[in-house]
C-alpha cells in the first residue's frame, strides 16, 4: 500500500477497503445520507448515470442499515443517536460498498459486554457472508477474545498473542492507567 499513488491509494480506499470508526459524518447529516456518501462519492459523471448511481446508491444504503439492525436510524442525526446505533451505523457505511477488507477502530469501547459480543458477532457474520476480511483495533480484552485470531501492539512491536479456546483464559498487556492503545484482535 505504501507504494501506491495518491490516486491509486483512494480508488483502493473507496473501492476495495472500508474503515469503520466512532467518529460519525462530522456535519448535520441523516444517517441514510452518510451511509450513502461512500457510493455517491463513486457516482459516474453524467447526468443520467449520476441519476441512476444516487438511486442505486440509496437503496443500497438503505439495505446496509437494515441489515445491520439500524433502519430505524435512517432519518436522525448522529447526536441523536445511542452508542450502540452509531456503531451499527458505522458497520453499516463501512460495509454498503462492498469492500474486500475492513478495517474497524475500536467501535466497542463505548459499549456494554452484552452490546460488545453482539457487534463482534453482526461483523464476523456480515464478513463471512461476504467473503471479507476484518482488521479490528480494539481497547479491551473481552472484545479482542472474540477474534479468531490475535495480536498486540506495543511499543511499535506486532506480536502474536496467545489464541484464545474453550478453557483458556488470556490476559492482554496493558500500557498504564486509563484507555490502553495498546491491543489489536482481528
Amino acid at each position: 500500500i505504501t507504494g501506491l499513488s495518491d490516486s491509486a491509494l483512494s480508488a483502493l480506499l473507496g473501492s476495495q477497503i472500508a474503515w469503520a470508526g466512532a467518529s460519525g459524518p462530522g456535519m448535520p447529516m441523516r444517517m441514510l445520507d452518510y451511509v450513502a456518501m461512500p457510493l455517491l462519492v463513486r457516482a459516474r459523471r453524467g447526468w443520467r448515470r449520476r441519476h441512476a448511481a444516487k438511486r442505486d446508491a440509496y437503496a443500497k444504503a438503505g439495505l446496509a442499515l437494515e441489515r445491520v439492525g439500524a433502519i430505524g436510524s435512517a432519518e436522525q442525526q448522529w447526536d441523536q443517536m445511542s452508542d450502540w446505533e452509531r456503531a451499527l451505523v458505522e458497520i453499516a457505511q463501512a460495509m454498503a460498498p462492498e469492500p474486500r477488507l475492513l478495517l474497524v477502530d475500536d467501535l466497542t469501547d463505548t459499549l456494554g459486554i452484552r452490546e460488545t459480543d453482539e457487534l463482534c458477532a453482526l461483523i464476523r457474520d456480515l464478513c463471512r457472508e461476504r467473503g471479507i476480511g476484518v482488521l479490528q483495533a480494539v481497547s479491551d480484552g473481552q472484545a479482542a477474545l472474540l477474534a479468531d485470531r490475535i495480536l498486540t501492539l506495543s511499543a511499535g512491536a506486532l506480536t502474536q498473542a496467545p489464541q484464545p479456546d474453550a478453557g483458556n483464559v488470556i490476559e492482554l498487556p496493558t500500557l498504564g492507567a486509563g484507555r490502553s492503545r495498546g491491543h489489536g484482535g482481528l
